[in-house]
């Protein structure tokens, strides 16, 4: 498991660190927004009911040498520079001001925003400088905004890292039996009769009590980026560490509840379909499943916020993962079983409906509300 995991850690530690730098904002080009009406390019007016979709701009890069125009909003554009494509379909874009001018024979550059709609006033438009993390440090403080939400994240990551070293030093056998991948993608894995008799054990709990802090931790960083498609939590940028603690810990208990009631579900229906031996071994694999897969989305998803924040587009990539991942595992679910059950294949199949499907579509029902 250790050369599993640490090859792993050391590549996401490669891909997400680069050199740090901060900005601050030199001028917000929202004054100097423009739309074309009756044949020319006039002054955009907020008070105005149009459904406006397509904003100008003119910059002079000589104005701005050495600085960065940054476009941001909640929703994709897409931005032309003097009629040519030059991003399409982004959240965020951060466009060297140096490269306008090589980009334009004329004084000025014509800068065209495609959006869906400005109404809410969720795009942003700024003249932006960096300024190196160094040079912060020798030349003075620069005041940065308090993050209560990035102070949850860093401090419950070391908790739940304080939380595994301790199970780890305490059964480190059973903590590699749950995250083996042999046994998981095996189809002719041995039976562990002590591992999967004692679904109720005070180590098989305590794994649950793991899992499900760490599943709701990383569902509470994906659903804050994604508050604006998914409706499961509220925005909100001023959110405190009180706030977040009190939703991870929320999260946290409905899916230990989720696990409970899907252990009950497997012993039932187990038990009607006459497989009784066979449900630890069903329930212990899916929490395998839900282990590795977790901790493989943790790690980019808790690197890539605390380096750059909520990137929405990244962020609902690793969502919709978790619903593949459970997709996958009803089918490996299904081809496990069927080399130790002495089933038809369309009894099989109505047990898994009952144990895996059904709860599967409820799952996703509960992520895509």
């Amino acid at each position: 498991m250790i050369r599993f995991v640490l090859p792993y850690l050391f590549f996401c530690i490669a891909l997400f660190a680069e050199a740090r730098t901060d900005f601050f904002v030199k001028k917000d080009l929202g004054s100097e927004w423009q739309v074309y009406r009756d044949q020319s390019y006039q002054p955009y007016d907020e008070s105005s009911d149009e459904d406006i979709k397509v904003i100008y701009l003119a910059i002079m890069p000589h104005l701005f040498k050495h600085d960065f125009l940054q476009v941001e909003d909640n929703k994709k554009f897409s931005i032309f520079i003097n009629g040519k494509l030059f991003v399409d379909q982004q959240t965020r874009v951060k466009i060297s001001i140096d490269s306008l001018t090589a980009l334009a024979n004329q004084e000025s550059v014509l800068i065209t925003i495609y959006c869906s709609g400005i109404r809410d006033k969720t795009l942003s438009t700024l003249i932006i400088t960096d300024v190196p993390q160094s040079s912060i440090q020798s030349q003075g403080p620069l005041l940065r905004q308090e993050s209560g939400f990035k102070n949850f994240v860093i401090v419950s990551f070391l908790v739940l890292v304080i939380f595994f070293a301790i199970m780890l030093r305490l059964n480190p056998k059973h903590i590699s039996h749950y995250f083996s991948l042999h046994r998981l993608f095996s189809l002719r894995e041995g039976d562990d009769s002590q591992a999967y008799n004692k679904v109720a054990s005070s180590a098989n709990i305590l794994f649950y009590v793991f899992l499900s802090l760490l599943s709701g931790f990383v569902l509470t960083i994906l659903m804050n980026s994604l508050s604006s498609t998914y409706s499961i939590l509220e925005a909100d940028d001023q959110i405190t560490f009180i706030q977040s603690s009190s939703r991870w810990l929320k999260i946290s208990v409905l899916i230990f509840s989720l696990l409970l009631a899907k252990a009950l579900i497997v012993t039932l229906f187990s038990f009607l379909f006459g497989i009784s031996d066979q449900s630890g071994f069903q329930f212990l694999n899916f929490i395998r499943v839900l282990g590795v897969s977790f901790v493989v989305i943790a790690v980019p998803a808790i690197f890539y916020f605390i380096l750059w924040g909520e990137g929405e587009d990244f962020h609902l990539g690793l969502y919709k993962m978790l619903v593949w991942i459970m997709f996958a595992w009803v089918i490996l679910s299904f081809l496990k079983l069927m080399r130790r059950v002495h089933f038809s294949g369309f009894q099989l199949f109505s047990y898994i409906c009952a144990t895996e499907i059904i709860p599967f579509l409820f799952v996703v029902k509960l992520l895509y509300n």
